[in-house]
């Protein structure tokens, strides 16, 4: 009977040690962080979606700048751009919306009244982007590409 007692009290010491080194392990992992998601976001930016070819972007307050490329093939006058269900104006600063972008080219739009992002470095995805154009080649109006975005706050 005491050899019973002796080896089942090993048994649950060993798991006992085993099961604490899980613990600690798993508190040393959140706090560096790992069970955050925000830091699952990398540091740089993605757009994900989108026929236009987003080239860079940058999120701060409520503004958002992004560069992109035209990939349609024909010369678009983009009409509107709508982030996350707001409606937003497209800024003139560089880019001229009347002349249209040629196939092939690049252009910077600065979109203001934007929703807040959040503070510097705080992660942002899902961001939607609609971009209603027309194509001045076809003739055809009101054609829409849409993507997310996803990064940190500038």
């Amino acid at each position: 009977m005491l050899r019973r007692g002796q080896s089942a009290l090993e048994y649950l010491v060993t798991y006992g040690w085993a099961i604490l080194a899980i613990v600690i392990v798993a508190a040393l992992l959140w706090y560096l962080g790992i069970f955050n998601p925000g830091n699952l976001v990398g540091s740089g930016n993605s757009a994900k979606g989108f026929t236009f070819n987003v080239l860079d972007q940058k999120y701060n307050d409520t503004t958002l700048t992004m560069s992109f490329g035209n990939t349609v093939g024909n010369t678009i006058n983009i009409t509107s751009v709508t982030v996350s269900g707001a409606g937003v104006t497209i800024t003139d600063r560089g880019y001229s919306v009347s002349t249209g972008l040629a196939a092939g080219r690049q252009a910077t739009m600065i979109l203001d009244s934007v929703a807040d992002c959040g503070a510097a470095g705080d992660a942002y995805s899902d961001v939607q982007v609609i971009f209603t154009y027309d194509n001045l080649a076809t003739g055809i109006t009101g054609k829409t590409d849409s993507g997310t975005l996803a990064g940190r706050c500038a």
